[in-house]
């Protein structure tokens, strides 16, 4: 009857106490699916509110787009880009609007702030791993590495003594930059602010033995023919800036880098070896130094026909002996041994004129190219008979050139006889060891003849061997008609210089490059400190304390839809910053940005700035759907489960209805038939007595 009554059949622990104690457990889960059901109804409710506002938000970008074109068309005038201004800024501040004002139960949702957060310390001993080996990009040590966790308000974590406590949300980076850049036994109340923004310190900073400072270390390089770059593996994508020199350092082997261009000291002047490559400008984590051969004025241009102060080079308006007597850039000339029919350097003259000037006679008929002419008379020729050489004048450049073996160079060249042919000599000039590699070394013929003069020509050559070079062109004459006159000129132009071969930096230099970069925090990805920590061991010379990469967690909205009453049954949605200046529109909407429409080149940026905004929307409102997608198919499947879990329950304490009615009835039969058999021989016996009381 208390079954029936009930429609339980277990109703107490007398009636099935291990049944009692699986429907109980049954009966917790079935109540957390439900509760869990509704979580993920809340959840895809809350989605639907914030990937509407992207729909929204994106159309008004898309308007904003139109604007912009219609804005950066020359049929526009001024102020009608101002009316279309007008509108486009009103759009923006929509946007912004819709950002700060869009809520589900009571908090925003397209700002980038947490939905919920749960405080707890964060233990250092779950920070501090054991000491490993770290190979660097030059030298090895011995390391440990701390790697920090994202923080919600409230939450610590204390490494060597100081404790850091999070006021507001806390990425990993935000946190290894609270650490970074304090000195050892640093007091709480003597840090920075700049490293307090987010937090509050409490301690001191103990067990170290020398500052802490950024990590640079970890940068690699890898060398090609025509460029070196820089990258660190572990910070991929990070922005790389340049600490650029205040000036070019003219040192022997001193890298400098000033105004994104590489120089490279020899003792007297700086040469350009390299220039950052726009489009590897470390922005996106590569730095790319594309190798430049080249010095000042190495095509002539700078400068008027006929002047003869030579911008970037050296004139000697002289006789030069090509012998090893005279002097060039500081060293002795190369022997000139191919003079024409044997002759030597004459062993006097009577006079000579030298002269070195720009002329506008070029091989392409514009620009400049540098002449060096000569006027001779009275040449001795040496031996009798045979026609003197009398070189001069001389040009040599005033910068030198790395260049390695295999790398190519050209210029382009003419000679003409005067008083009589043509001797001409090009040579290159190694400034740290005096050795010289011929370019070009040729002779004309009399007056008169084919080899008189020449047309323009252009002379390649491959080096040798590697040095540090200036250029050297020598103009120069021999006595062909044996009439002690003489005279030529030679005309140079359009200097060009192809690498072929990586440039060898030293070890010492690539430190030196790297000692210039540093990481941009707005996109720190993993921020590092070295401490020095004498009390691990001996030989353990850094301790580095690094945060997990993270980059979006600061500007993100995290929420946790749990759809089970497990601890690990939780979905997560990150939703980016739509606000002034998130992630997603920032460059839009932010103060940051120039976001008008008023000229050609502001419509422009708008109009690349709009499109990466929309790509990242599409990105944002793909995973908003896809998690829809899937909570639906949570709701799918925790219903399944809540039925089939109450049914399993059911079997297990619901009342058999059936069974306990006919037990019921069985047992009012039984009791009706006793009843009326007790009642039939009460009346047996009465009946007895009456007869025998008649």
């Amino acid at each position: 009857m208390q079954q029936l009554s009930t429609g339980k059949r277990i109703n107490s622990s007398i009636d099935d106490a291990a049944g009692l104690a699986i429907a109980a457990r049954m009966t917790e889960n079935i109540k957390g699916l439900d509760q869990a059901i509704r979580n993920a109804g809340d959840g895809i409710a809350l989605i639907q509110v914030a990937e509407g506002a992207t729909n929204e938000i994106t159309n008004m970008l898309q308007r904003m787009s139109e604007l912009a074109v219609q804005s950066s068309n020359a049929t526009i005038s001024i102020a009608q880009r101002g009316f279309l201004n007008e509108e486009f800024q009103q759009l923006k501040q929509e946007i912004i609007r819709i950002a700060d004002s869009h809520e589900w139960n009571g908090f925003p949702i397209l700002k980038g702030k947490f939905s919920s957060g749960e405080n707890r310390q964060v233990q250092s001993e779950e920070l501090m791993p054991a000491i490993k080996w770290s190979t660097r990009s030059i030298t090895q040590t011995e390391s440990a590495q701390v790697e920090f966790k994202p923080l919600n308000p409230g939450q610590s974590v204390t490494v060597a003594g100081l404790t850091y406590t999070a006021r507001t949300i806390n990425s990993a980076q935000d946190v290894a930059k609270a650490f970074a850049n304090l000195k050892p036994n640093t007091s709480s109340k003597d840090i920075p602010i700049g490293n307090t923004l987010k937090g509050d310190f409490s301690g001191t900073l103990v067990g170290f033995g020398s500052d802490a400072q950024t990590a640079i270390s970890t940068i690699e390089n890898r060398q090609f023919p025509t460029y070196i770059e820089f990258f660190d593996r572990n910070r991929s994508g990070e922005k790389i800036t340049l600490k650029e020199d205040a000036v070019a350092n003219i040192a022997n082997g001193k890298i400098s880098i000033l105004k994104g261009q590489m120089y490279l000291g020899d003792g007297s002047n700086a040469n350009l070896i390299g220039q950052i490559n726009p489009a590897f400008d470390g922005s996106n984590g590569v730095i790319r130094f594309s190798y430049v051969r080249g010095f000042s004025n190495f095509n002539f241009d700078l400068g008027a026909n006929g002047d003869t102060n030579i911008n970037g080079w050296s004139a000697t308006n002289d006789r030069i002996k090509l012998d090893g007597s005279s002097m060039l850039a500081g060293y002795p000339t190369l022997t000139d041994t191919t003079t024409a029919n044997g002759g030597l350097e004459a062993s006097a003259l009577t006079s000579g004129s030298y002269s070195v000037s720009l002329s506008n006679d070029t091989p392409s008929g514009q620009g400049l190219s540098v002449k060096l002419t000569s006027s001779l008379s009275g040449v001795v020729n040496t031996p009798a008979g045979i026609g003197g050489v009398v070189h001069g004048p001389a040009l040599t450049s005033n910068s030198s050139v790395p260049l390695n073996a295999g790398d190519s160079i050209s210029f382009d060249w003419k000679a003409a006889g005067g008083g009589d042919a043509y001797d001409v000599v090009a040579y290159l000039l190694d400034t740290q060891t005096g050795n010289s590699e011929l370019l070009l070394n040729k002779t004309g013929s009399a007056p008169g003849t084919t080899g008189f003069s020449t047309a323009w020509t252009t002379q390649n050559h491959t080096i040798a061997k590697s040095g540090n070079y200036k250029f050297v062109f020598v103009s120069g004459s021999w006595d062909a008609t044996g009439g002690r006159a003489a005279g030529a000129t030679l005309n140079i132009d359009n200097i060009n210089i192809q690498a072929n071969s990586p440039f060898v930096f030293s070890d010492s230099q690539l430190q030196s490059i790297q000692s210039k970069f540093e990481f941009t925090e707005q996109y720190l990805e993993a921020g590092k400190t070295i401490f020095t920590n004498q009390t691990l061991k001996g030989n353990v010379n850094e301790l580095w304390v690094s945060a997990n990469a993270n980059p979006a967690l600061d500007n993100t909205a995290q929420f946790e839809f749990r759809v089970g009453h497990k601890k690990d049954q939780i979905i997560r949605l990150n939703i980016a910053n739509f606000g002034k200046d998130g992630d997603i529109t920032g460059s839009i909407t932010s103060d940051k940005f120039a976001t008008h429409i008023l000229t050609f080149e502001a419509s422009n940026q708008v109009m690349k700035n709009i499109n990466v905004c929309l790509d990242q929307i599409s990105i944002a409102r793909a995973n908003m759907g896809a998690v829809i997608n899937r909570l639906e198919h949570v709701l799918d499947n925790l219903s399944n489960a809540v039925v089939n879990s109450k049914a399993s329950r059911s079997q297990i304490e619901d009342a058999d209805y059936a069974k306990a009615s006919t037990l019921l009835a069985q047992t009012q039969i039984k009791q009706q038939a006793a009843t009326a058999v007790l009642a039939q021989a009460n009346l047996s016996s009465d009946m007895v007595l009456k007869l025998l009381n008649n």
